[in-house]
């Protein structure tokens, strides 16, 4: 209980980051199936790197949950993720297979995330989410456990 009381803490005082690029990591994980382990967007969210020059959308519907690793758990999105780049005020985007990731350990300065979907052990991990995605939880987003 106190662990989460910790987390809590953490998320309303803005330490957890914000939404943000990172330097992409290959991870090898495990398929999975369960459909009881869905994750539901309710309308489409993005999310803007620090100077607005990147974005990250997901679109609304059920991601289910497609794998795992020792770290991280896997939600596939209904449809393609959108990635948004910005050249003069006008955005690039590209569409790819991927979802969101959620870190398995109860504190986590990145607690979730956008990956890519390589093949069906192979993930990419493209953008980090932060506190602006967790405190959406319950409104724009719910999870099961």
């Amino acid at each position: 209980m106190r662990q989460i009381a910790i987390a809590a803490l953490f998320v309303a005082l803005g330490a957890v980051p914000s939404a943000a690029q990172m330097q992409a990591q290959d991870r090898a994980t495990k398929e999975v199936s369960d459909p009881a382990r869905t994750l539901i967007v309710n309308e489409a969210m993005i999310f803007t790197d620090f100077g607005k020059t990147s974005a990250v959308r997901f679109t609304p519907g059920t991601y289910v949950m497609e794998a795992e690793d020792d770290d991280y758990v896997y939600y596939r999105a209904p449809d393609q993720i959108e990635y948004r780049v910005f050249r003069n005020g006008r955005p690039d985007g590209r569409f790819m297979p991927g979802g969101i990731y959620f870190n398995k350990a109860l504190i986590s300065l990145v607690p979730a995330g956008a990956y890519l979907t390589v093949d069906g052990t192979h993930k990419t991990l493209t953008w980090k989410l932060g506190a602006e995605f967790i405190r959406l939880e319950g409104d724009k987003w719910v999870r099961s456990k």
